[in-house]
Order: C-alpha cells, then structure tokens, then sequence
C-alpha cells in the first residue's frame, strides 16, 4: 500500500497531473459581479444605472442588422420577410399526450429558478395525470398558432469574464426562459426536425 501511495505521489508531482487528481473537486469559479466599468474607467454601482447600461446595450447587440438597400437581393428577401410576418397565425396539428409525457420525461430536474420563479424540479415532481391538463393548455396555444406572451419574455443574468467591475462587453449573459414555454417549443422543435428529415432538407452531416 505504501509503495502504491509513493507512486501515486510521484505521478501528481509530474507536470500538471495534480489537476486530473483534483478535477472531480475543484470547479470552475465565475468571479462576482458588482458593478461596471465605462470606457473611462468609472465604476459604476448604482443598480438602476447598470440595468439601463445593460440595456442600451443589448438592445444595441440585438436589434435587427442594417441591411444594404442598394442590393436588389437583400431588399427583395427583407420584403418576403415583412410580407411573411404580417401574415395571420397559422394553427398548428393537435399536440398528443405522448409527446407532452416524452418532452417532460427529458426534463432535468434542476433546482435552478426559471424568469418566473418555477424549477424545472417542481415540475418532474407533477403527479402524471396532471400532464392531461397540460396537453389541453398546449393545444389551445396550438390551436391559436401561438404561446402565452409571458413565455417569450426571459430573464437575463449576467456572469463576469473579467473581475468584480468588468464592462459591459466583458460579461457572459444567461437568458432564462419559463420551462412551461421551452417545454412546448421542445415538442414544436422536434416536429420541425421530424419534417425536415421527411423532407431531406437536413441530412445527417448537418448540425
């Protein structure tokens, strides 16, 4: 036993074998964030501020590219697009209880918080008849062509990459969305995918 310790010690001490030892302990730390930092090194604290820093900020990284309206091409596509978006919703096929119950089975039961406050936990934790019920609500915003509007508002939490006052493009943001709402887009997503396959559009070497 003594000799397997002494070797054990002598392949730590090798390089940077003391990291695959410690790996299964140690994790990656995400520094806290305070506050910002503007382009002429002021901190800022003031939560309001940072919110609406934030904001302008990712409303700017967000919005809509600028496309040329001296290419033909580019135009004729933004007038398809526009023509597309003004057309009235379109209702979508019946949503079965097995896809509800198979989409719900692949729920990790993470304690994490959604933007309104339920853990996907709470929700592995539903007695299986109360699925019925969750079919009939998603079969109504099937039959409407659309989700509750509440469940495409998300939540974004902002991690550092760069220390307690980063700026605002030193940050890693996390959008959090209702698990009800990702629970009814992972069904739409896997009809969407089903079709493709049917249809050849995406062959097997495509992401």
């Amino acid at each position: 036993m003594r000799s397997r310790w002494e070797s054990k010690i002598a392949w730590i001490t090798e390089g940077n074998n003391i990291w695959k030892h410690v790996k299964p302990i140690f994790r990656p730390f995400t520094p806290p964030f305070k506050g910002l930092t503007t382009k002429d090194g002021k901190k800022i604290t003031d939560q309001n501020e940072i919110v609406n820093v934030l904001a302008t900020y990712y409303e700017k990284h967000f919005s809509a590219p600028q496309h040329d309206t001296l290419n033909e091409s580019h135009q004729q596509s933004i007038n398809i697009f526009n023509s597309l978006r003004h057309t009235p919703a379109v209702p979508l096929q019946q949503i079965t209880y097995e896809e509800v119950l198979r989409e719900w089975k692949k729920f990790l039961p993470k304690k994490s918080s959604d933007s309104i406050g339920t853990p996907a936990f709470i929700l592995k934790k539903l007695p299986v008849e109360y699925l019925k019920i969750v079919t009939v609500l998603f079969n109504t915003c099937a039959s409407n062509g659309s989700f509750c509007s509440a469940g495409k508002i998300s939540k974004t939490i902002c991690h550092s990459k760069d220390g307690l006052y980063p700026s605002e493009d030193r940050l890693r943001p996390i959008s959090l969305l209702p698990n009800i709402a990702k629970w009814f887009e992972r069904i739409i997503h896997n009809r969407i995918l089903t079709w493709c396959h049917m249809q050849n559009i995406a062959i097997d070497e495509q992401s």
